[in-house]
């Protein structure tokens, strides 16, 4: 179940292998929250003032690339996306832009690895049926947000 890039976590993979072990049910849902960071207009920055913050929009801002193939460029285009992939501030950004993410859930278990979410619950009834379901309509509201 884990992949190369160390997801899910060892916690995760316990959990899912005590239920299995027990041969009861778990959902696991594999949410991917890259595009609602990279579409971000309103940055939460916390505690992040001064040079800083001016140093971070500064990065995030007027961005453009180009492509090479074979010796041949591109035109240069804007970069519309907030979180640049590739770069090493990126990973760190993207951290503080879900940093709430964890508060939504409250009866399913939400573990984060880099820009991995992954959403698990055991169930063993109905309730915890809708309760998953709510967790995941919570998730699905913050992300439009």
């Amino acid at each position: 179940m884990a992949s190369d890039k160390g997801f899910p976590t060892n916690l995760a993979t316990y959990d899912w292998a005590t239920v299995l072990n027990n041969h009861r049910q778990t959902d696991i849902i594999l949410p991917d929250f890259t595009l609602t960071v990279d579409t971000q207009t309103q940055t939460p920055w916390y505690c992040i003032t001064g040079k800083m913050l001016k140093w971070i929009e500064a990065f995030l801002q007027h961005r453009s690339q180009f492509h090479v193939v074979n010796g041949c460029h591109s035109s240069t285009s804007l970069v519309t996306s907030r979180v640049p992939q590739g770069s090493v501030l990126g990973p760190t950004l993207f951290l503080i832009f879900i940093n709430d993410i964890v508060t939504k859930c409250s009866t399913s278990t939400l573990t984060l690895f880099a820009d991995y979410c992954c959403v698990y619950c055991p169930i063993n009834s109905g309730n915890d049926l809708r309760a998953l379901h709510q967790d995941l309509t919570n998730l699905h509201n913050w992300s439009n947000k």
